[in-house]
């Protein structure tokens, strides 16, 4: 909420409007679109300033931040696989996109982008009234000894690599804690 109340979202949006009708006018159509996809991203993320959303709100946040990543790698792809009835389920705001975003830069970066994310949201088999939503991609991959420590519920922010790495996972695992309690969070 601190970061998200540095920008002002109305001056923002006007002026990306205004950059967008001139790139328009220039005859600029795909900076005006890429211009366009940005102000929805600003709009469910930015704009958003609830501590939870229904997870339908996230699954927008992650398609509109993928549309914008597929302007600059074209080979980029995803695939949802949604059980539309658990999409209005409520979850803490801003999760997957940080998780989307540590997928391309860990995931798929080795190999150019030329890959795949996929959105899983479904019941857990094994929890009933539990969700799971799991994101997964065809990128490298990760050594099982990472693994571990991510799976590690104890894991100091240092013992996963710098002391500044893997700053969104950890956010997002450690809100998934305090959210739901022991026992949930992320798992690799």
């Amino acid at each position: 909420l601190y970061l998200q109340s540095q920008i002002n979202p109305h001056f923002l949006y006007n002026t990306l409007d205004t950059i967008r009708i001139k790139a328009s006018i220039n005859g600029d159509e795909e900076v005006s679109r890429l211009i366009m996809k940005l102000v929805a991203f600003f709009r469910f993320g930015m704009g958003n300033t609830e501590n939870e959303v229904p997870i339908r709100h996230e699954v927008k946040l992650m398609q509109v931040y993928l549309q914008l990543m597929q302007c600059r790698y074209p080979s980029l792809e995803d695939e949802y696989q949604l059980d539309e009835a658990l999409l209005e389920a409520i979850i803490p705001s801003f999760i997957l996109q940080p998780l989307v975003e540590n997928s391309l830069m860990h995931g798929l970066k080795a190999v150019s982008y030329e890959g795949k994310l996929t959105l899983t949201v479904r019941a857990a088999d094994d929890a009933p009234g539990d969700i799971l939503i799991e994101l997964s991609d065809n990128g490298v991959g990760m050594s099982e000894s990472l693994m571990e420590r991510f799976n590690e519920a104890s894991m100091a922010p240092e013992e996963a690599g710098a002391p500044r790495s893997h700053i969104g996972v950890r956010n997002v695992q450690e809100r998934l804690g305090i959210f739901y309690g022991p026992g949930y969070g992320l798992t690799y």
